[in-house]
């Protein structure tokens, strides 16, 4: 479970990365609109991670975790291309689809359920997270913020780099986890809705 973890720790730096440079961009593009476009996005993405991210994890119990971790690792890096031409309404669009890749630390939460004992299962999950958001995001804004004072839109590289960086690591380093299951699922099963079929009362 460590290489899971830095896994999620890399996707981590690579999402808090261009937080600070991308609302310097939104602040000077938008100007006093700036606020309400951020509510709007993250409304937005908000959307997107309702609809993709049930899915996506029926689908990883399908076709196994780590091709589907690659794809969210690889989604979460591409609105950055668009700051990188210069396009906020392209970075906007990206950033908004990209919110599937979220879905990335639970598929990692669940690989690492797969492969520690349940004695052991809760505190890699706990340590997980800490590194994920705590360590994740102090790295990734300090580092992000220099990037972008010193270079400007060229920093916008930095969140490509850590992401190519951590597919080679996910590829090579971290092992596949689930076992996958030879049938295919179907569109019911990808319904965000059917998550809330859990909560009701099973029939005795």
């Amino acid at each position: 479970w460590p290489r899971l973890a830095t896994s999620s720790l890399l996707h981590g730096i690579t999402a808090f990365l261009p937080s600070i440079g991308a609302s310097a961009v939104l602040a000077d593009y938008f100007d006093e609109q700036a606020y309400q476009f951020n509510g709007v996005l993250a409304s937005a993405t908000a959307l997107f991670a309702f609809a993709l991210q049930p899915a996506i994890g029926v689908l990883s119990d399908v076709h196994g975790r780590k091709p589907l971790i690659a794809v969210c690792l690889a989604s979460s890096a591409l609105p950055n291309v668009a700051l990188l031409c210069g396009s906020v309404w392209g970075w906007a669009v990206l950033c908004a689809v990209s919110g599937a890749s979220g879905a990335s630390t639970s598929l990692i939460l669940a690989a690492i359920s797969e492969c520690t004992e349940e004695a052991h299962r809760a505190g890699a999950m706990g340590i997980t997270l800490a590194l994920t958001f705590g360590i994740g995001n102090l790295i990734g804004i300090s580092v992000g913020s220099l990037l972008y004072q010193r270079l400007g839109a060229l920093s916008f590289a930095a969140p490509l780099a850590s992401a190519a960086l951590n597919l080679c690591w996910l590829a090579l380093c971290t092992p596949e986890t689930a076992k996958r299951r030879a049938t295919a699922a179907g569109c019911a099963a990808l319904s965000p809705w059917r998550a809330f079929s859990l909560l009701a009362p099973s029939e005795s």
